[in-house]
């Protein structure tokens, strides 16, 4: 009742939309003037099928396969993502085997709430960094704010090889509070590599940020409503220490991809038509300064 009562308000918005009002503005000066060589410059219009098909379908397919930050950064943040609807049926295997009910088990997603608070820290830096480039008149690059995807990347290597190997049948007797421990360390991490890598396809990409996302977002999609499928089966018959394990080799590829990025990520950034080139501008613009200057003295 409480949704379908905000949804009704909606109904009595006022149209905010800048080029709407516009457009709106002026059809009612073409009817007042009967000028009808008046017309708004609006990017929003719906575009014909030929241009929905090449921006919207077949532009982020082929970035996919041809840009390296979009097909690596979709690949990984959709799978860390989607194993968190994988976990939602496997912890509950292991922690019944701990001796738990079905509603305790349930109690361990807390941890990831408890990780997000880990990554307060994190954000901090990146203020602090954003704030002295800004303060020295620096560009921010988009690599500038992807710190927690570096720290997040190796810390989850060893949460999720902490969680494998203390939890049954290997470590039956292990108190469930140690591998509790390392599930917070996942929810920090996850949290990081979600938002932080679609946050540098946004600033790497800009203007064409809705192609860059596109892939990741399909991806994650179809990847989050296919693990929860076999997620409980492959913690029962693998068993909780070799399922989980399976987790952390996924993530230690990830964290070479992570080593990838941190000494090449900017360079790969520079080499592609459509982010942004914000050290080759820097350049331009100094030498287009020295030119100026050498014309005045000349």
């Amino acid at each position: 009742m409480l949704l379908a009562g905000v949804c009704l308000l909606c109904f009595f918005t006022h149209e905010s939309r800048p080029s709407v009002l516009l457009s709106r503005r002026i059809k009612a000066v073409r009817k007042s003037t009967r000028c009808n060589d008046l017309w708004a410059d609006n990017k929003d219009k719906v575009p014909d099928l030929r241009t929905f098909a090449d921006t919207m379908l077949l532009r982020p397919t082929v970035w996919f396969f041809t840009e390296p930050i979009v097909c690596t950064v979709s690949i990984m943040s959709g799978v860390i993502f989607a194993s968190i609807y994988l976990q939602t049926e496997g912890l509950t295997v292991t922690y019944e085997a701990f001796g738990f009910s079905e509603r305790q088990a349930s109690i361990v997603f807390f941890t990831w709430i408890i990780g997000l608070t880990l990554t307060i820290p994190l954000r901090l830096n990146d203020w602090r960094l954003v704030t002295r480039r800004l303060r020295n008149n620096e560009e921010v690059r988009p690599e500038d704010k992807i710190v927690g995807f570096y720290v997040a990347a190796p810390t989850l290597v060893v949460a999720l090889w902490w969680f494998s190997w203390t939890v049954p049948p290997v470590a039956a007797s292990v108190s469930p509070f140690i591998s509790l421990a390392a599930l917070v360390l996942v929810g920090a991490c996850i949290n990081e590599f979600d938002c932080i890598l679609q946050g540098y396809l946004t600033d790497s990409y800009a203007a064409y940020a809705a192609s860059a996302n596109a892939p990741l977002a399909f991806l994650r999609a179809c990847l989050s409503g296919s693990f929860p499928i076999f997620g409980r089966q492959m913690f029962e018959n693998l068993g909780s220490n070799i399922a989980g394990s399976v987790l952390a080799i996924i993530a230690t590829l990830f964290c070479l991809i992570a080593y990838w990025f941190w000494r090449n990520g900017a360079q790969t950034r520079e080499k592609s038509k459509y982010a942004v080139h914000i050290e080759k501008d820097e350049k331009e613009g100094n030498e287009e300064e020295k030119d100026e200057q050498c014309a005045k003295v000349g």
